[in-house]
C-alpha cells in the first residue's frame, strides 16, 4: 500500500526490491534488467499515464500485488481528484523526492524505460486518451443518466442543473476552444523528458 505498508503477504522481498533500486543507478543496464525483471512495467506504466492524463496528483493511490510469475503490479484506483487539475502533472509525480515514487524515478534513469514509456503513452493517445474518443464518452454516460439525474435531484431536493454545470466542467477538462487536455500533457511530457520538436513529432505526430 502506497509504498511499504504490508495489506497481506510478506513484504521482506518488496523491501529488499526498494533498497536496490535507491542504491543502484538504473541507468546501468544491469542494474535496471535486474529491477525490470521483478516488476510488471506495463502496470507502472499505465499508472502514470492515465494518473497523469486525468490531472489526478494523489500519488498515495497506488497497490502493488505480486502474481504468479513472481512479478509485482501496480494498480490504478481512486481517481477521486481526476479532471481537475491540467499542467505538470507527470512533473509533479515523478521529479519529487517522495518514498511513493521510488519505483518510477529509478526506471526512468534508464533510456530503454523511458523510450517504453513514450510510446506507450503514444499507444494511449491514439486508443483512447484523447479529445474524440473521451468526449464521446462524456455525452454517452451523460445521456444514459440524464433522465435519472432528475429524480436523484428531487430526492435530494437539489437543481439538476448544477449536475450539468459538472459535465460541462468535465468536457471543458477534455477540450476548451482550442485548448486539448491532449496538447497540455504532451508539454509537460516535452519539458520533462527535454524532447526536440523532431521528437516529438516522431513519437506523437504532434
Amino acid at each position: 500500500k502506497t509504498r511499504s505498508e504490508l495489506e497481506s503477504g510478506d513484504i521482506s522481498e518488496w523491501n529488499a526490491l526498494l533498497a536496490y533500486i535507491v542504491s543502484h543507478d538504473l541507468s546501468d543496464d544491469g542494474a535496471y534488467e535486474f529491477v525490470a525483471d521483478k516488476l510488471n512495467l506495463e502496470s507502472i506504466a499505465d499508472w502514470y499515464i492515465f494518473r497523469s492524463y486525468f490531472g489526478d496528483r494523489d500519488s498515495h493511490n497506488i497497490r502493488y500485488f505480486r502474481q504468479k510469475d513472481g512479478k509485482w503490479y501496480a494498480s490504478l484506483f481512486d481517481l477521486d481528484w481526476a479532471m481537475n487539475t491540467q499542467e505538470g502533472v507527470l512533473t509533479n509525480l515523478v521529479t519529487y523526492y517522495r518514498s511513493d515514487n521510488i519505483i518510477m524515478r529509478g526506471l526512468l534513469q534508464n533510456d530503454n524505460f523511458v523510450d517504453y514509456y513514450l510510446h506507450r503513452l503514444n499507444f494511449y493517445l491514439n486508443k483512447c486518451l484523447n479529445d474524440d474518443y473521451m468526449l464521446n464518452k462524456i455525452n454517452e454516460f451523460q445521456n444514459l443518466f440524464s433522465n435519472d439525474v432528475v429524480y436523484d435531484r428531487n430526492v435530494w431536493c437539489r437543481n439538476s442543473k448544477r449536475w450539468s454545470s459538472y459535465v460541462t466542467q468535465l468536457k471543458e477538462y477534455i477540450r476548451s476552444g482550442s485548448l486539448s487536455r491532449t496538447d497540455i500533457l504532451l508539454t509537460d511530457i516535452q519539458k520533462l523528458f527535454r524532447l526536440t520538436n523532431t521528437e516529438m513529432k516522431e513519437i506523437f505526430n504532434w
